[in-house]
Formats: C-alpha cells, structure tokens, sequence
C-alpha cells in the first residue's frame, strides 16, 4: 500500500511540473494609462506612462522601440530592458516610454513591441505584442526675448543694430516655419526707425540724448513680453575702430569670384565690448568697379574680376563704422590680380606641436607646391580658432609662423586657414591645419585619494554624488575648470550615470551581488585626460567581489 501511495504522490508532482512548464507567456494587458498623445520641445523629453500585465513570462524576451525613445522601469514586475532569457512571476509593469525630441516640427510616433520567442516541453512560440499607436508632436519653445540693455550710438552716423540675437529660441522658431514677426514702439525715433526685413534699428541719430523702444517678437504660437532697448547717442573717439597696420591680402584670380572678410583686418583690441561693426567703400576716383561690400553681410568684400585684368594690381577704399566709435580712418586696399591661375600655388593641410613658455617658429615651405617658382611666395594666416594674438607670420621668412607661447595656451587645440600667393599664380584655395599646444602633465587631473571610496549606497533608492563639491580632485575645479566621464575602456554600470561631475543613479538596483565595478576619467584644458581611476561605490548589506 504504501508502494501504491508512493508511486502515485510521484505522478502527481510530474503532472504539475509538467502542467506548469508547458503553460505559454501570456501578456494580458499592455496600454498606455494617460492618452498617447504630447507635445514637446526640442532636446527636452516627455514621459507617457505604460502598464502591462502578464503571466508566465520564460526564455527570450525584448522589447523593440521606435527611434528617439527608450524604456524605464518605475514599478513591479518587469522584464529586462532591452531583454534577457529570465522567468518572471506573474504580476504587473509599471513603465515610462520617454520620447525625446530632436528638431522642432518632428512628429515622433510608433508602437512599442514586446517580443518573446521560445520552446518549453514541446511548445513554441514567437509573440510580438504591441502597445497602442502613440503620437509626440516637437514643438518649438515660445518666443522670449532677453533685455538687450544699452547701446550705443554716434549722432550724425549711420546707426544699425540687430536684435536676432536677443531672440531665445529664433533659429527653432524659423526651422519649424514659425517665422518671427519683429515688434518695436515707437517705431521711429531721433532719427531711428524699425526695418523689420534684418529685425534691425536703424537710421541715423539726429541729436545725442537717449532713445527708448519697446522690442517683443510673435508668431502663430504667441508673443513675447516686451523687453526695452536704450539708444545712447554720443561721441566716443576712444572706440573709433582702428585697421591693423601691417596684414596680408589674397590675390584675386581673374574671371573667378573674389572674396575677403573685412573683420579680420580690424584691431579686436579696438573693439568695444557689445559693439556692432559695419563696413563702406568710400568713393574714391581710383576705386575699383570690380568689388563692392555684400548686401547680406556688411562685414564682407566681394567682387568678380575680369580676365581682361590679369597681372593688374586693384584697389579700392573702405571704412569700417562702429556705433560707439563712429568711422575709422579710410583704409585702401591693394588687391593683386593674379597673372596666370595654372600657376596658383597649393598648400598642404599641416599638423603642428609646441610647449607654453617657448618661443614658436614653423616654417612651412615644404608644405607648399609653387609652381611658379617666381620668388614672390608668401604665406597668409587668414584666421586663428580660437583667437591667438600671439601667433603671426614671421617677420624673418614669409613662408614661416612664429610667437611666444602663452602660459594660458597650454593644452589648447588651434584652428589654422592658412594660404600661400605669388604674383604670377595668385592665392590657394584656403587649408585647415591645427596647432596643439602641450599639456602640461603637473596639471593633469587626478584623485587627491588614488582609490576613492565615496559615501554608502542605499539598494531602492536615487543616490546623487558631486565631487567639485567634495573637493576630491586636484587641481581644483575653480583654478582648472574639469569634466569627470566613465572611462569608455572598462566595464561600468548601466544604471549609473555622470551629470555635470556628479554621480546620479535614479534607483539602486537591490538584485546585486557585490560592490559594482566604477570606472572614471578626469580632463581638464591644460593636463589632458587623466588615467582610469577605479571608484570604491560601496552598496549598503553588500561586500566587495572577491579577488580571483
């Protein structure tokens, strides 16, 4: 009897074993608990609840997800994302689906797909169950204005000034087609009157004094609050703008478009901090008819020479006009024509090392083609990025750059738009080359501790770390400003994140084992990038991973 018993306790726990493992996932319920329809504004991201309800879940499992979106768990009992090959107790998912938006007037929209695939005791399945269809319209932000506080201005003198740039979010607005309408009151004034073509004040002051407008921007999407700009009209002959005395300028091929920024010819030191610069050809009876200044950008000369002026040497007069300075002194520009563009020289795209406190030259002859060969080739340094006044072409070779380094240089990464000219074959098409200055290994980041440990993790809960607050790095984030990133060649968590030098974890997970794995860099301008420093994160109930 008890044999009987025995043999039939056993079949009954395989009957259930095997009632259970042949039972397929079932997901009875997956929807949105608010309505899948938002809004939302560029590089900002929007949150639409999601909730499924399921049983039985087993082997393989993802989910699938439209493009700028992804997942959060908030609460219950969720499959892993992006996907694993778990079993899951039957229960409920609490999900974000966060969409973020990229360019104003996108429409971002799709389902989201949970799939599982897998075989248990004979049975196969392969699921793609989806959500319902959602819709996230970007928008762009609402127009704003930023107060443009005080210009100034020179009675007498032509006078523009541009308020684009005090426009928050005009580039979105215009992308979206939700062009901008410009707003001024009074709309004339002293002289001053709204062109609302360049959302530009112009005209020409009448008297010194101050004038006062009212400046608020609309589209479809609404309007603005009214931001006041100050006119005031003066003389200052300390902030006339001032040419540099010695520059170099760009042959100009015959039968070919010529062009040359006019800024780069202005002292920078001249300039007036939130002063506006325009140009003018002043007329002049040995102009010439081939250049003129671009009616879309007064900071340009252009022009077009004909074949018939091969050989010949152009001219032409221009003044730059600021609002607090008023005119420079006229400045005549001789332009060289080249005689024969096959002969145009070339120039090499170059790559440049140097250390602060030392005395820089470079020549760059052997980086030059001149087919020429007419003994007139010279190099032109058309710009620096960032600006380095410091650095000019060499007053002993027309082919080299030199200049003292700066301290304030070191670890910066220059910009060069470089050209070479001769008489005979003009000016090369413009080159990038770059000039790195060294970092300076003293200053290189690093933990004040070599194996930092930081504060105790609660499992189930947000955690938030900053360490320029803590000050646990030298040298200090005030003398050298850092960022601090995870190390890209080590493993870390993915529920660990870095924000602004600060550690964030929305929730610690409360499923691990050991102390996680952290790994992080720190760079500033002048050290560089720091070794990999491996960051003690210890988790409340749990110890470290044993050494194997």
């Amino acid at each position: 009897m008890d044999f009987i018993m025995r043999r039939c306790f056993v079949c009954l726990l395989l009957f259930f074993n095997h009632a259970y493992a042949a039972k397929m996932p079932v997901i009875y319920f997956f929807n949105f608990s608010v309505p899948p329809v938002a809004n939302v504004y560029p590089k900002e991201s929007v949150k639409l609840p999601l909730v499924m309800s399921h049983a039985y879940l087993k082997k393989n499992k993802w989910w699938i997800l439209p493009a700028n979106t992804r997942l959060e768990a908030v609460n219950g009992i969720c499959p892993a994302i992006p996907g694993d090959g778990l079993s899951y107790a039957d229960g409920v998912c609490y999900l974000n689906l966060v969409v973020s938006g990229q360019v104003a007037g996108q429409v971002i929209s799709g389902t989201v797909t949970f799939r599982q695939q897998g075989k248990d005791h004979g049975t196969s399945w392969n699921d793609f169950i989806n959500s319902p269809y959602f819709t996230v319209n970007v928008l762009p932000h609402p127009l704003s204005m930023v107060s443009p506080g005080k210009a100034m201005a020179v009675a007498g003198r032509p006078f523009h000034f541009s308020f684009i740039k005090y426009i928050r979010f005009f580039d979105e607005n215009m992308q979206s087609g939700a062009t901008p309408i410009g707003i001024v009151s009074p709309q004339k004034k002293n002289g001053l009157h709204f062109d609302p073509a360049s959302y530009s004040i112009v005209g020409i002051p009448e008297q010194i004094g101050t004038s006062t407008f009212q400046i608020a921007v609309k589209n479809q999407h609404g309007m603005s609050a009214a931001v006041e700009l100050i006119v005031e009209v003066g003389v200052n002959l300390q902030d006339k703008p001032k040419f540099k005395p010695n520059f170099q300028l760009a042959s100009a091929n015959p039968g070919q478009p010529y062009t040359l920024s006019l800024m780069n010819l202005v002292k920078k030191e001249s300039l007036v901090t939130g002063d506006q610069l325009h140009f003018r050809i002043k007329p002049y009876k040995n102009n010439s008819p081939y250049f003129s200044i671009n009616n879309q950008n007064d900071k340009w000369l252009v022009g077009h020479v004909p074949a018939n002026e091969a050989g010949r040497t152009l001219q032409t007069t221009i003044i730059a006009h600021s609002n607090t300075g008023g005119d420079s002194e006229p400045l005549t520009l001789k332009i060289p024509v080249a005689f024969d563009p096959a002969f145009t020289p070339s120039i090499r795209a170059v790559s440049l090392t140097t250390n602060s406190h030392q005395h820089f030259y470079a020549d760059l002859i052997s980086s030059i083609n001149d087919p020429s060969r007419d003994g007139s080739l010279q190099l032109i340094l058309k710009k620096i990025k960032p600006d380095a006044p410091w650095l000019k072409r060499s007053m002993q070779s027309p082919t080299a750059l030199e200049g003292l380094v700066p301290s304030e240089a070191t670890g910066m990464h220059y910009k060069l738009y470089l050209q070479a000219v001769t008489i005979t074959g003009g000016s090369s098409e413009t080159t990038e080359g770059v000039l790195n200055v060294n970092i300076n290994p003293d200053l290189t980041p690093r933990f004040k501790m070599e194996k930092p440990i930081l504060p105790v993790l609660l499992p189930d809960t947000a955690y938030r770390y900053c360490f320029h607050e803590n000050r646990d790095i030298y040298p200090e984030f005030e003398d050298y400003p850092y960022s601090i990133e995870l190390a890209k060649d080590h493993d870390n968590p993915p529920w660990l994140k870095i924000e602004k030098n600060c550690i964030e974890v929305n929730n610690v997970p409360s499923d691990l084992e050991f102390y996680p794995d952290v790994w992080l860099r720190i760079r500033n301008t002048p050290g560089g990038i720091s070794k990999a420093y491996y960051v003690e994160l210890p988790i409340a109930g749990l110890t470290k991973k044993p050494d194997f």
